[in-house]
């Protein structure tokens, strides 16, 4: 068995990351990830937030434009801040507080993901650089064999306005496809403005309502069980 070959990869502020070397010859893609499964108490999945937030505004020539602001008192820092208030008044158990805690956990994962979403978009637009670029983002980063477009296809159907989004389950969850679940975005300008869809439990779902003679992006995130894989690229279409 061949030994695994690792190269280091300065991550600014006096930080390394060791990064698995792909065989030449291998087309490789690096994701930002968030690995949920590190994030279970509450105290981690907060630090982690602040984290990105702090790296994401520290790098702001590499992110000059993020999706939701990172500034002090921004969007970012004060979702970040409620869901922070919402924990200690749920501490207390006071009625409806743990179910108003959840829901400003989401508004924040709602935040992370838009910026996850950012972060790839910048790495992909330079894949020479994306692991410096994903590593001063906050988030960590996974180095996969990048997935051809073939692997996800948007097509119209019988329904006019209404098109169909399907991945290749098998090939791209390795096999795992029986524990995999979907996220999905929609696009009209390939990222400028991002529309979320409903997820889904498998690999393929219709979205109706679309106006027909537009072209149309999509793109999708698998979860595994080790966590979200980062998002694939835009596929467009032309609505028929």
């Amino acid at each position: 068995m061949k030994k695994k070959q690792f190269r280091i990869v300065p991550a600014g502020n006096g930080r390394i990351i060791f990064l698995a070397i792909v065989p030449s010859g291998t087309t490789k893609r690096v994701l930002a990830v968030l690995r949920m499964k590190k994030l279970i108490k509450i105290g981690d999945f907060t630090n982690k937030m602040k984290f990105i937030r702090a790296e994401i505004k520290q790098n702001a020539a590499t992110f000059p434009a993020p999706p939701v602001s990172v500034a002090d008192n921004g969007v970012f820092d004060t979702d970040i801040k409620a869901f922070d208030a919402s924990e200690t008044l749920a501490l207390t158990k006071v009625k409806g507080a743990v179910a108003a805690r959840n829901m400003a956990k989401i508004k924040v994962l709602n935040d992370v993901h838009l910026l996850q979403g950012y972060v790839q978009g910048i790495a992909d637009a330079n894949p020479a650089n994306a692991e410096v670029i994903i590593a001063n983002s906050g988030f960590e980063m996974k180095i996969v064999t990048a997935h051809s477009k073939s692997d996800f296809e948007v097509k119209n159907t019988k329904i006019s306005g209404t098109v169909k989004l399907v991945v290749n389950v098998k090939k791209i969850s390795g096999g795992n496809g029986k524990r995999a679940a979907f996220k999905w975005q929609q696009s009209p300008d390939a990222g400028i403005t991002i529309i979320d869809l409903p997820g889904t439990l498998n690999g393929s779902t219709l979205v109706p309502r679309l106006t027909v003679g537009l072209w149309t992006y999509f793109r999708y995130l698998v979860i595994l069980k080790d966590g979200e894989q980062g998002w694939s690229e835009w596929v467009k279409v032309l609505v028929n």
